[in-house]
């Protein structure tokens, strides 16, 4: 009996070493040869391609996305408001659903900015004279104010670090830069232009020396309407620190100007004879080089550290690398006028502009980083 019990002893202490020399094992397997971690998903990147008016021609001059990672587009409408032509300023979501459209009178609105308060800062005209306007965070104007001159348009605006503002345009035949406080009060304005022509700035840019460059067309030969590409410099409180033509004689104009990454400028400009081009100069205007492309280019932003993104006529995208030489293009067949074209939080592109001349629409573009939207997402709202 004793021979029993303790043979059942040994057997049950080898049945016990063998289950924790395999749990060991097992332990050891798993911590060198396990499976590997589920992957994260790479997070869909939104695209889309929708349109919005009414009846009339609606068109969106310029587009930036907003905190809420939806878009303000501001314009003009005809099919909405009381007057013939009215400043349209739409709102949309991340995925371009329409959030609100308003129509806040005036004429046009040619820029758009977000403002501290989560509001937004406009400029364009009123009666043919420049005007900016104050809204609350849903498009109700706030206040305006009106430049009391016979004729002008401004066509540009920024925000600046003690949240005033400075616009660039038009006004009485001049280049013009107004500088206001947060309120819209007007702390100066200072005109550039040559006397009996018409000259005018389309982009402003606050540059990394605290003062202000421009650029647009400088008229020679007024009212033929011939002008040259012209950059302006000047410093903080508007004073002109060089000029210079980029582009000489003839029917040209810039459309856009951003400060480059070496503290140089790349305009963007239409012109007859040289073809549409990307023109680089250094930190005081002098050309370097320019790069010809076959689409009409109306808008620039930089791409981190490593090139261009360029918003063209025919509704289209050129990506560039920092040379001006083309890495990618892209053709949607949503639009005829592409107006502005910006980068998005998700490393992709936003755009705006009108899908046509006597009955268009605001067309609105999402892409991805390399340009591309999704198949079956044109939508119209």
């Amino acid at each position: 009996m004793n021979d029993r019990i303790k043979l059942a002893g040994v057997i049950c202490m080898i049945v016990l070493l063998l289950y924790v020399l395999s749990f060991q094992s097992c332990s050891d397997n798993d911590d060198d040869d396990g499976p590997s971690p589920t992957p994260t998903p790479t997070p869909t990147i939104i695209t889309f391609m929708k349109t919005y008016g009414g009846e009339k021609p609606d068109g969106g001059y310029s587009v930036q996305q907003t905190r809420d990672k939806g878009y303000i587009i501001c314009g003009l409408t005809k099919s909405y408001g009381a007057g013939s032509v009215d400043i349209c300023l739409l709102k949309t979501d991340e995925w371009g659903n329409q959030v609100w459209l308003k129509a806040l009178g005036h004429d046009y609105s040619y820029a758009v900015r977000q403002t501290e308060d989560e509001g937004y800062i406009l400029t364009g005209s009123s009666n043919s004279r420049v005007i900016l306007i104050k809204t609350d965070r849903d498009g109700n104007e706030m206040w305006s104010r009106i430049y009391d001159k016979s004729y002008g348009c401004g066509y540009s605006v920024q925000i600046l670090p003690d949240e005033g503002y400075v616009l660039t345009g038009l006004m009485d035949m001049d280049v013009f830069i107004s500088r206001t406080d947060e309120s819209g009060n007007v702390l100066w304005t200072r005109t550039y232009g040559v006397q009996y022509a018409e000259d005018t700035a389309y982009s402003i840019q606050h540059t990394r020396d605290n003062g202000f460059v421009v650029c647009g067309q400088w008229n020679y030969h007024y009212p033929v309407g011939e002008g040259e590409v012209f950059i302006l410099k000047t410093d903080e409180m508007g004073f002109e620190q060089w000029f210079n033509i980029l582009v000489p004689g003839g029917y040209h104009w810039a459309w856009d100007v951003k400060q480059a990454t070496d503290d140089g400028y790349v305009v963007v400009a239409h012109t007859m004879g040289y073809g549409e081009l990307l023109i680089k100069t250094d930190e005081y205007g002098n050309k370097l080089w320019q790069k010809g492309y076959g689409s009409a280019p109306h808008s620039i932003q930089l791409v981190g550290n490593d090139g261009y993104i360029i918003g063209s006529s025919g509704a289209s995208l050129v990506r560039t690398d920092l040379q001006g030489n083309v890495l990618w293009e892209r053709y949607y067949t949503i639009g005829i006028y592409t107006y502005s074209v910006n980068t998005t939080s998700d490393g992709g592109f936003i755009v705006c502009g009108q899908t046509g001349d006597t009955e268009g629409d605001i067309f609105l573009i999402k892409t991805d980083p390399d340009g591309n939207v999704y198949e079956n997402c044109h939508t119209s709202t």
